[in-house]
């Protein structure tokens, strides 16, 4: 993710910011956040969530994308997160 959001803002650097019809209030950078969390949009019933957390390795899907972005200043900065928040890890990990 935040390789993605290193060659989005520059592909963005010195363009003109539009706005999306019916999205007006929403910043580039905000959108470019909503987008990821889309991604991972889904529906599980909780004996779905319940299989899945005993049989498959990877993470539910909320977990992927609330573990990403609370790791990512330029989430908390874009949506103005304050300290404390859900979406503010003090101790972020940043691999790479």
């Amino acid at each position: 993710m935040r390789e993605a959001w290193g060659a989005y803002k520059l592909e963005q650097k010195d363009r003109e910011e539009k706005r999306l019809p019916g999205l007006e209030n929403f910043t580039s950078d905000q959108l470019f956040f909503m987008s990821f969390g889309n991604m991972w949009c889904e529906t599980k019933s909780l004996g779905a969530l319940a299989s899945q957390l005993q049989n498959d390795p990877h993470s539910p899907a909320p977990v992927r994308v609330k573990a990403t972005l609370s790791n990512m200043k330029e989430f908390q900065e874009a949506f103005k997160c304050q300290k404390g928040s859900k979406m503010v890890n003090e101790d972020k990990c940043i691999v790479w």
